[in-house]
């Protein structure tokens, strides 16, 4: 279940994240180009995870998808978290 919800987030969020940024520039819509930013961002994560598990699904290698989980930790851990 969790290789193809991460199969699933890997071939959808690149191309609605293309979307966002293409519809935002004619509108001119920071918020939709946030957005989408946003959505490019989630992309990373989730590729990382989808080769965590693949990893340790076919190569039997059982420290692959804490490794991943760890990896995201520390990309995401020193991100400043702004609540306005």
């Amino acid at each position: 279940m969790g290789v193809s919800i991460a199969v699933l987030s890997v071939c959808i969020l690149p191309p609605l994240t293309y979307g966002k940024i293409r519809l935002a520039a004619p509108l001119d819509n920071g918020v939709l180009r946030g957005n989408g930013v946003l959505t490019a961002v989630g992309a990373g994560p989730a590729a990382v995870t989808l080769m965590g598990l693949l990893v340790n699904t076919f190569l039997g290698r059982w420290w692959a998808d804490p490794l991943a989980a760890l990896l995201i930790t520390a990309v995401l851990l020193p991100t400043p978290l702004y609540i306005d």
